[in-house]
């Protein structure tokens, strides 16, 4: 018998290969939520000290370890913003941009501190 060839590529799975085994009725509804809160930012009196006695180095390291540019929050208006947008979208976590413009506007510090409480929570 002739070789049937088709455009199927049979690959098989490779570890950390992500594979989307059921269809959502809605991609844009999160099922995650913050591993902590917003308000836990004063749990570390350290991490608390950095981010709001020196914010701009808090974000360069909090940047360079969401593999961004440690220069970002330097030079880019509304950086901390678009990092959490960023962040949450990336590990599903419910809520949404206003939430996040908010946020980061009114109490950018512990915002901060949220997202690299969820940067060390992810493993990241």
């Amino acid at each position: 018998m002739a070789d049937i060839r088709t455009n199927y590529n049979y690959e098989q799975p490779r570890p950390g290969k992500i594979t989307l085994t059921e269809l959502r009725d809605n991609v844009w509804e999160y099922e995650n939520d913050w591993n902590k809160s917003l308000f836990d930012c004063c749990t570390d009196a350290k991490i608390c000290f950095c981010a709001f006695v020196c914010p701009w180095c808090f974000w360069c390291e909090l940047f360079s370890r969401a593999g961004e540019c440690l220069c970002t929050p330097i030079f880019v208006p509304l950086a901390t913003l678009t990092l959490r947008t960023k962040l949450r979208t990336g590990f599903r976590i419910k809520g949404t941009v206003a939430n996040d413009c908010v946020i980061t506007t009114f109490c950018s510090p512990c915002a901060s501190i949220q997202l690299l409480n969820e940067l060390n929570a992810q493993g990241l």
